[in-house]
């Protein structure tokens, strides 16, 4: 069975939102946002160095991590257009269930605020930096 297919039921099977594999390695969570990857990018910078990431919502600041964190492949079941933009600049390979224009916030009356603070940024050090200060003003 394939990493893709393997990680899909992993994740619909036991409820998880994000799950990441590599080789023998398996990394899940049920955290929200970009929480999974926050947690794993603060201990090392390419954590999800060659893994292959499904997880049910890929905005672009989750794509910005992640391409920074040089994953190898993402499956999205949700898939925004600006992250498929980036995905796409930097060469990542990628699928999805739903292409949408954004991804929107909890309340889903807005876009999420993260993909507005990086929908112009492709410097994924800067990015980096901004989704940083997002979530260091939404721990206040």
């Amino acid at each position: 069975m394939n990493l893709i297919k393997k990680g899909r039921r992993i994740l619909v099977e036991n409820g998880y939102t994000f799950v990441a594999l590599k080789k023998d390695e398996i990394y899940s969570s049920t955290l929200h946002g970009i929480k999974p990857l926050m947690s794993k990018i603060f201990v090392s910078n390419d954590y999800f160095k060659d893994y292959v990431v499904i997880d049910r919502v890929i905005g672009r600041a989750a794509a910005l991590l992640l391409i920074r964190s040089k994953v190898k492949y993402i499956h999205g079941f949700i898939l925004s257009e600006p992250a498929k933009d980036l995905l796409e600049q930097y060469h990542i390979d990628y699928s999805y269930d739903y292409l949408v224009p954004y991804i929107t916030n909890r309340d889903k009356n807005r876009m999420c605020s993260l993909e507005a603070s990086v929908l112009d940024v492709d410097d994924l050090e800067q990015g980096f930096k901004i989704i940083c200060r997002e979530m260091i003003e939404k721990n206040k």
